[in-house]
């Protein structure tokens, strides 16, 4: 099993201790960019058929996501998976 499929499967999980950097990990792998705002913000950028953005907050202090992060990001890789089967 790949590193991107352990990711995807601790993330279908809503694991409580998936990391900031296992989403940059899980992100770049399906060719997102990076942008840094102000601050903790950033911005994950997908293009593909479409272009899908996510917008999150660094956390801090612990590296963990919350709840409605990992929904987010859970939706997010969904939407850039469906692209990318099209």
């Amino acid at each position: 099993m790949s590193t991107k499929d352990k990711l995807l499967e601790k993330l279908r999980s809503y694991s409580k201790n998936f990391s900031y950097q296992e989403t940059e990990t899980l992100l770049k792998s399906f060719g997102c960019k990076i942008y840094q705002g102000k601050g903790s913000r950033v911005a994950f950028v997908y293009t593909g058929k479409k272009e899908y953005e996510l917008h999150l907050h660094k956390p801090h202090p612990k590296p963990y996501l919350c709840k409605g992060q990992l929904e987010d990001l859970n939706n997010f890789v969904s939407d850039v998976k469906k692209d990318m089967e099209e």
